[in-house]
Parts: C-alpha cells; sequence; structure tokens
C-alpha cells in the first residue's frame, strides 16, 4: 500500500500589503486631522509623502523580518530553517 503524500508546507505569505493600503493612508489622513487640516491636504500630502513613505518602511521591515524568520524557529511551521543548526526540528 502506497504512502499517502505529505500535506504541503505552509508558504510564507507577503505582509506589506496593510502598510500601502491601510496603515500609510491611515497615518496621513489621521495625522492631518489632528493637526486641523482639510481631506484634500492631507490625501495631497499622502500622495506626494506616501510612495516614499512605503518604500522606505518596506526598505526596513522586508529585510529586518527576513532575519527575524530565518533566525528564529517558528513554532508549529515544520520544515523552517534557521541558522542555528541546534533550533532546527529536522535535518
Amino acid at each position: 500500500m502506497p504512502k499517502p503524500k505529505p500535506k504541503p508546507k505552509p508558504k510564507p505569505k507577503p505582509n506589506q500589503v496593510h502598510c500601502g493600503t491601510i496603515y500609510i493612508p491611515t497615518f496621513y489622513l489621521s495625522t492631518g486631522t489632528l493637526r486641523g487640516e482639510s481631506f484634500a491636504e492631507s490625501r495631497a500630502a499622502l500622495r506626494r509623502e506616501g510612495p516614499v513613505t512605503y518604500a522606505s518602511c518596506s526598505a526596513y521591515w522586508v529585510p529586518f523580518m527576513v532575519g527575524v524568520f530565518r533566525l528564529v524557529l517558528v513554532p508549529g511551521l515544520r520544515g523552517s530553517r534557521t541558522l542555528n543548526p541546534n533550533l532546527d526540528p529536522e535535518p
């Protein structure tokens, strides 16, 4: 009797989508409101400065998180690999 095929391992999914769609627009619109700017002024600031903010956010957080999840074993994620061979669950 053949062995059943193992379930595919979960693949990491990009987590930067929230920065461009929720985090950065909310920041610009809410800080503009707190400063007494109109919605149009806040939106203009978002359109002017938002792409640079997103690029700098991604330039920092993507490599940082790759390092974190490469060095730290994620519990429950079988087959994840770290740079520390003592933490690897499988050879």
